[in-house]
């Protein structure tokens, strides 16, 4: 009789264990019917302006300054560094900030019909300039001549 009972509720826990699959199953079936295939459009479009700092995986173009509004115009380019083309130096490294580059990217814009993503990624990387001297961005980087310190304010010991 109790072998009868433990296969009953074996049977009645297989059953419920494998509803309750096909109702989770069902939910993230409806789920993903909701998901919009997007609408991509690429553009390849090139800005020119000044280098205000660059790392391995992107760069950063200053292409505006208002000086009547003490405002400038900049912009971020992620970038992939096996992929993107320099011309007129040997490497990213031998770009640095205040150099003035003219730069090649790609916009994609991603069109969900609710919403709209927009991605950009840097396609080559022109060297027209060295910096000016008189780039605020001369030297962003950490220099030998001044190097960083963690100490705190000193006090006058009251």
């Amino acid at each position: 009789m109790s072998t009868l009972k433990n296969t009953v509720r074996f049977a009645l826990l297989v059953v419920c264990a494998l509803w309750l699959a096909g109702v989770a199953n069902a939910q993230e079936a409806k789920r993903d019917a909701k998901k919009p295939e997007p609408k991509i459009t690429s553009t390849v479009k090139e800005i020119q302006g000044e280098v205000s700092w660059i790392r391995k995986n992107s760069i950063s173009v200053v292409y505006e300054h208002d000086l009547q509004k003490g405002s400038e115009s900049e912009i971020l380019l992620p970038m992939d560094p096996a992929t993107v083309r320099i011309v007129h130096k040997r490497s990213l490294k031998d770009i640095s900030s205040g150099d003035i580059v003219r730069v090649q990217y790609i916009e994609e814009l991603y069109d969900y019909g609710d919403r709209q993503e927009t991605k950009l990624k840097a396609r080559s990387i022109r060297f027209v300039k060295p910096r000016d001297d008189k780039s605020p961005y001369k030297g962003l980087g950490v220099s030998a001549a001044e190097p960083l310190t963690l100490k705190g304010v000193k006090s006058d010991g009251k």
